[in-house]
């Protein structure tokens, strides 16, 4: 979903609070009167009247919560994005600093990696990635545009391929891609990792002339 696509939910979920805040409380210091007024004659018509409010007064609820159920996801997408890109930014650069601020310190979480696993805990995950920065230099890190990122709420999915270009001590270079699944949660208003699995992708044989 893109920034204006986003600005205009931002501006419904408005339009939404503001619509039932007038109707509410139009509504609400009018109900007196109208009791009054309706006397038994008009008890029928005015409960079809009520009800037709009260219908209207729904729907602009549910518009409104799911208005903001939309944006609140795509807040969660975009930063989820952002820390993804951040991350690969500062492997490159060998700053394993961003673990602390991608990763969870759970040490009952579990980790897959393209070259061990399963891992158990932070401090394990921190060593596999010290040795993966120390032994080689990854000169390219990134994810691929297929990358998704699916919101329930407080946890989220994301999936997508990757692209590594590593060289090792003696100059030597390899290009590897892979495919990877990361599970995040929010907690105390930050989305973290506490779980993911990543393999290689398999080179495909070239196929034969037909």
């Amino acid at each position: 979903m893109n920034n204006a696509c986003g600005a205009g939910l931002r501006r419904a979920c408005v339009y939404a609070t503001r619509a039932f805040g007038a109707h509410f409380h139009g509504w609400v210091p009018t109900l007196r009167l109208d009791l009054f007024k309706a006397g038994p004659s008009g008890l029928d018509a005015y409960t079809r009247h009520k009800g037709r409010r009260m219908v209207k007064l729904l729907r602009i609820a549910a518009a409104l919560l799911l208005a903001q159920a939309i944006v609140q996801a795509q807040d969660a997408q975009e930063e989820i994005k952002s820390k993804t890109k951040k991350f690969t930014e500062a492997i490159i650069s060998k700053d394993l600093s961003i673990l602390d601020q991608v990763f969870e310190k759970d040490p009952g979480n579990t980790y897959y990696d393209i070259n061990e696993g399963p891992l158990y805990g932070f401090e394990r995950l921190r060593r596999v990635w010290t040795a993966a920065t120390t032994n080689n230099s990854i000169s390219r890190f990134e994810f691929s545009d297929d990358m998704k990122v699916l919101v329930d709420g407080d946890n989220a999915v994301q999936t997508g391929t990757w692209a590594q270009t590593q060289v090792n001590r003696a100059g030597q270079s390899r290009d590897i891609k892979g495919r990877a699944t990361v599970l995040w949660r929010k907690r105390d208003g930050q989305w973290r990792v506490w779980h993911y699995h990543a393999s290689v992708t398999p080179a495909r044989s070239p196929r034969p002339p037909q």
